[in-house]
């Protein structure tokens, strides 16, 4: 594994703008290890016994939030544009411990309403993450500092860790 271990998968910001950048000329597949993800992946929580049922059933499923991705449907329009996949990271709502999937977004759809706004986004390939990955392995898109291991809110934009594309080979 490039920029990391197994245990420790995090790849330096020069390793992962180098692959980012091959992943990208790529046509879906580096020597059979990138496939064309977008440079960012939202986070979201989600209850876990839903996500474990998601995963046995058909691993998808739509879900509502009661937030608008003004920003994360437009990073996921453009990253459609280019013909990438943005990915979705999920953590349990009920006790934030770690990262526990990451599924591939299929859409997302935002209805304004006098209240305010609601998203409603579709995923599909959701995949186990396997233990010992924490909030802080993403970096906040915007700051460029790692998301905190006591992050509570529902939503945010990081760059895609490197395992996901690594993974998704």
């Amino acid at each position: 594994m490039v920029g990391g271990t197994a245990a420790n998968p995090r790849a330096n910001s020069s390793q992962w703008a180098t692959l980012w950048s091959l992943g990208r000329r790529s046509t879906g597949r580096l020597g059979g290890a990138l496939s064309r993800f977008s440079k960012y992946c939202i986070y979201t929580i989600r209850q876990s016994d839903w996500l474990d049922e998601r995963y046995q059933v058909d691993r998808a499923g739509t879900v509502t939030e009661g937030k608008g991705w003004k920003t994360g449907q437009e990073l996921f329009n453009a990253a459609q544009a280019d013909g990438e996949t943005m990915p979705v990271v999920f953590a349990g709502a009920e006790s934030i411990t770690g990262l526990i999937y990451w599924a591939k977004l299929t859409s997302i759809a935002i209805k304004e309403s006098g209240t305010g706004a609601e998203t409603t986004y579709a995923f599909t390939d959701l995949t186990p993450i396997g233990p010992g990955h924490d909030l802080s392995e993403l970096t906040l898109r915007e700051s460029r500092r790692p998301l905190s291991d006591n992050y509570i809110r529902p939503y945010a934009i990081c760059d895609t860790p490197i395992w996901v594309r690594w993974s998704a080979a």
